[in-house]
């Protein structure tokens, strides 16, 4: 049964049912701890996920709200909280993480830009590699 679906759809849906698992977790450090799990899920199944898939889309462009809410969550730590260094070094690889996942869609984006025929005009080729890239192009 289930060699009959393709392996980019079931981590597509892995990382679906975390993003919406997200949205109940609160407090920041386990909120933190969630967002890293799903980001190195994504980060070392990256071949695997399809280049315009929906999922990975939506976390490269939530990436930029969860580093800043990151950084919000480090500046508001409190000395006097247990395990303050542990909880800090946490958000901190948070930050490593989601920079490394989107260093990951910028590299995709150039390759596929890159293939495409020098002799194209330079609108077609934005318009195709938007098409095809995980990170949106502007």
């Amino acid at each position: 049964m289930f060699s009959e679906i393709p392996e980019h759809k079931i981590l597509a849906k892995r990382l679906s049912t975390r993003i919406k698992v997200l949205k109940t977790i609160y407090g920041s450090y386990e909120r933190a701890k969630h967002i890293r799990t799903t980001i190195l899920l994504a980060t070392h199944e990256f071949e695997t996920l399809r280049l315009r898939d929906a999922v990975a889309v939506a976390l490269y462009k939530h990436t930029f709200v969860l580093e800043k809410e990151t950084t919000e969550y480090m500046d508001d730590l409190h000395p006097f909280l247990p395990n303050v260094e542990h909880r800090r070094e946490t958000f901190k690889m948070l930050l490593r993480d989601i920079k490394t996942y989107r260093r990951l869609c910028l590299q995709n984006t150039l390759n596929q830009f890159t293939m495409l025929p020098g002799y194209l005009p330079l609108d077609v080729r934005k318009y195709v590699v938007s098409y095809i890239s995980t990170m949106p192009v502007d």
